[in-house]
């Protein structure tokens, strides 16, 4: 592993196999350095969602590290959630983005999800030598494998012509893969995606009720979302 540092953003249609495509790498590269498969270790060490255990895990990094200079690859998974880029004045996304000028002392690589690359932070966005990965469907007509799970991930990096502020994107590579991932690693996976879903949905929530305080107009409705009880899905059906 050299000395080197690459930021990279995984981007695509909601559910389309992002995170699949994230674990997926960091399993091979860990295997492949370290002879370490993904497992549910791997994901608790190096793959964070909300920024108390991302930045927990970066200040333990020494010690998960163990004896190596630096670790190959971290995965922030739905990065786009919470470093969202209309919240850039918030001091902790500020000292995220000033840590981000040394990360490299840390990691070689930091992969990030998100559906649209432009949600993150811009000063992330603009890391020298980013590269974005678009997670689509695959054209491939291998018979193997399902239809719905066939998956094109392919890499861009941002190249500026000489002597200009003009620039172009370069394709990288292309990689076809399965947007499936071991019954393990999927039962480990799904809760905590899940818990987090959860936790931005209770976001929402107080965000509604602080809206709520705020403006007339959305106190009655709050008051009558409260005393509602929630409608089963039996009901519905």
């Amino acid at each position: 592993m050299n000395d080197q540092f690459k930021a990279i953003i995984v981007y695509g249609d909601l559910r389309i196999g992002k995170s699949t495509y994230a674990l997926k790498v960091m399993g091979q590269v860990y295997e492949y350095l370290y002879g370490e498969p993904l497992s549910p270790s791997l994901i608790d060490n190096y793959m964070g969602w909300h920024p108390a255990e991302v930045i927990k895990s970066w200040k333990n990094i020494k010690r998960i590290a163990r004896n190596r200079k630096k670790i190959p690859v971290y995965t922030w998974d739905d990065a786009g959630v919470w470093l969202f880029s209309l919240d850039w004045n918030d001091p902790l996304l500020r000292a995220i983005q000033r840590y981000m000028n040394l990360i490299g002392t840390d990691m070689a690589c930091l992969i990030m999800t998100t559906p649209d690359p432009t949600f993150i932070l811009s000063k992330i966005r603009r890391l020298p030598g980013l590269i974005r990965i678009e997670v689509k469907p695959s054209t491939s007509q291998n018979k193997e494998w399902p239809k719905n799970a066939d998956r094109v991930a392919i890499a861009y990096q941002k190249r500026y012509l000489p002597d200009s502020q003009k620039f172009y994107m370069r394709k990288l590579w292309r990689d076809n893969f399965r947007a499936v991932l071991p019954d393990e690693i999927y039962k480990y996976y799904t809760p905590i995606r899940e818990r987090y879903t959860e936790m931005a949905k209770e976001m929402m929530w107080e965000a509604l009720i602080k809206k709520a305080e705020e403006d007339p107009k959305y106190g009655g409705i709050v008051k009558i979302l409260n005393e509602k009880p929630p409608i089963s899905m039996e009901a519905q059906i």
